[in-house]
């Protein structure tokens, strides 16, 4: 054998055993790839029953991390064609960079087909050990023998990660890594994020099958039907009714436990009446060995036999409260509840409602337990409100359920529109009856001529008056409540150049201009869709006054209330009328016959 045929056999060699060892390091070789009908990478056995669905940005490095997590989903379940594994791309880091790196990786398979996983490898690789630039670009072309200009303009125009980033949205998709599971056909549900130990109970999941309606036969309940929602909430209740009451709770959960007679007031009062529904959703999160096992344990006895699963609610929340559970509450409450207990204890291992629920939760904002939330009818799961006060913690009281419930307004699903409409504002006349001394003066305070330090202290001597923050140029103050209401400013630190007042809307601009005529100047602006401020210039009385008017083409009217005024001096009043921005007087017109649609 001459020399030169020597090479060649030696090159022949080393490039396919080069071959056979990259075959060999190649974590998908022999996994079936494919894409899915809107364009999405998927990995495994296309006829598997269940697919796990992973949405997740390269720049994020808690997807850095949990690749490992994943990486050992795809070698024991996905390799062995058990599962298949979809990567959604959802940028959320950095909307540009986030995107464009999507990009890459998805041009990466249009140059080479199949490319895709390794390409999606290399990139979490590159990224979770060097700031994303132009060189990570660079080594990302090198590694996987690509040409960089070609990927780079391709990357630009990359549309998969617009089609990824949709489907997020219309899941819920709040942040990454997000991990859903979608059975067969059926639409994909998310969950909390799985630990690898938790994927052998996802595949093997036992799922509810009971779509319609049960009635209770015994009980505390009896009577009232229960359902489970299309993604296993468990719901009491008629499912006509227009109200559903939602409660994040964990069985080990101390507040939780001592919620429970205000939760079955709310069942006498409304859920057994019919005007609404009660939907137990599980959170466990306070007890590491227990938490976790006591909402399987209520998931498996609703899925034996849903009719007995509030039995075994109250059962396991008695139980705890105790101090009564231990490694047999399995057994225990399947057999006080009268189901198979042999059943709901090989069950147990194969339960995933709780992290359905617990995703459902962390969407909602539910940091801890007990957490009540509501929806109307087919709406989003939201937080209540008391006005404006959020009332997203802990149990809520059954005098606020009842509001709820009654619809006295008290009490609203979802953080409703802002109002300049405040009744804790100042309850003052005093612009009407001149008392004790007229426009622009207030409380013996005129601005131009009183003193900052003398302002001061006549408010400090008002009953029930509190000044909340003192500077060099005025200071804010309260009357009667905590919240601001008013503000005296000086520009010079010396004298009072402003007084402003936040009116609670007791005054109406009839009462306004009975008193003082009609004003010389208007300008408005926009609050909100169903608020917009009016506001009225009385240049000789050196008095601005707002009013609100409804909407756009609400129109002034002697009914529109006053909720604020304020008093100027001299020189601010003739600055604010010379600059040209206010409108001429002409009557009881529309915020758009003001100041144009």
């Amino acid at each position: 054998m001459n020399k030169t045929f020597r090479i060649i056999i030696l090159l022949l060699v080393a490039t396919v055993l080069s071959s056979l060892s990259y075959a060999q390091d190649d974590p998908y070789a022999g996994i079936p790839m494919s894409r899915a009908e809107d364009g999405a990478f998927v990995l495994g056995n296309p006829e598997a029953s269940v697919k796990i669905i992973e949405f997740s940005d390269f720049l994020c490095p808690h997807c850095q991390e949990y690749k490992a997590t994943i990486d050992v989903f795809i070698a024991e379940y996905v390799a062995t064609g058990q599962a298949q594994f979809e990567y959604r791309m959802y940028p959320i880091i950095d909307p540009n960079i986030s995107a464009f790196t999507a990009g890459l990786v998805e041009c990466a398979d249009i140059q080479s087909e199949g490319l895709f996983w390794n390409a999606h490898d290399v990139m979490f690789e590159l990224i979770s050990t060097t700031q994303f630039g132009q060189e990570t670009i660079t080594q990302f072309a090198d590694t996987l023998n690509l040409d960089e200009d070609t990927l780079v303009e391709c990357a630009t125009t990359a549309t998969q990660v617009l089609t990824d980033s949709t489907l997020g949205n219309n899941l819920g998709i709040t942040g990454t890594p997000s991990v859903a599971v979608q059975y067969d056909d059926s639409e994909p549900i998310l969950l909390s994020l799985p630990s690898s130990d938790q994927f052998n109970a996802i595949l093997n999941a036992s799922r509810p099958t009971v779509a319609d309606p049960v009635t209770i036969e015994s009980g505390r309940y009896e009577g009232i039907q229960t359902y489970r929602t299309d993604d296993g909430g468990i719901v009491l209740g008629n499912p006509d009714a227009p109200l559903t009451l939602i409660a994040f709770e964990d069985f080990m959960c101390p507040h939780c436990q001592a919620y429970q007679p205000t939760i079955h007031s709310f069942v006498e009062e409304y859920v057994a009446t019919g005007q609404a529904q009660f939907e137990y959703r599980f959170y466990p999160l306070v007890n590491p060995e227990f938490s976790m096992l006591t909402s399987q344990v209520a998931e498996c006895v609703a899925l034996q036999d849903l009719s007995k699963f509030w039995d075994a609610h109250d059962l396991l929340f008695d139980f705890a409260s105790s101090g009564e559970i231990d490694d047999e509450v399995a057994s225990i409450i399947a057999m006080l509840a009268g189901v198979d207990a042999d059943s709901v204890v090989e069950c147990v291992d194969t339960s995933i409602q709780p992290l359905i629920d617990l995703q459902l939760g962390r969407n909602a904002q539910v940091t801890g337990t007990p957490g009540i939330r509501a929806r109307n009818a087919e709406g989003q799961v939201d937080i209540l409100y008391s006005g404006q006060q959020s009332l997203a913690s802990g149990g809520i009281p059954i005098e606020a359920l009842r509001a709820l419930a009654d619809g006295s307004g008290e009490i609203v699903i979802g953080q409703p529109e802002p109002t300049l409409l405040n009744n804790n504002w100042l309850d003052d006349d005093s612009i009407l009856t001149s008392e004790p001394c007229g426009v622009p003066c207030w409380q013996n305070i005129t601005p131009g001529e009183t003193a900052l330090s003398d302002a001061i202290t006549t408010v400090e001597q008002l009953v029930n008056a509190t000044i909340l923050d003192e500077g060099a140029n005025g200071f804010t103050f309260s009357i009667e409540t905590e919240e601001v209401c008013c503000q005296i400013g000086s520009q010079d630190g010396s004298v009072v150049n402003t007084i402003f007042l936040q009116l609670a809307p007791t005054n109406t601009l009839g009462e306004l201009i009975e008193n003082h005529g009609e004003p010389n100047f208007v300008t408005g602006e926009p609050f909100t869709d169903s608020e917009y401020i009016m506001t009225l210039f009385y240049a000789d009385l050196n008095l601005a006054v707002y009013v609100i008017v409804d909407g756009a083409d609400g129109q002034l009217s002697e009914e529109s209330p006053m909720i604020s005024v304020i008093y100027t001096d001299d020189e601010l009043m003739t600055n604010v009328v010379e600059s040209g921005t206010l409108q001429a007087w002409d009557g009881f017109l529309t915020y758009n016959d003001y100041m144009g649609s």
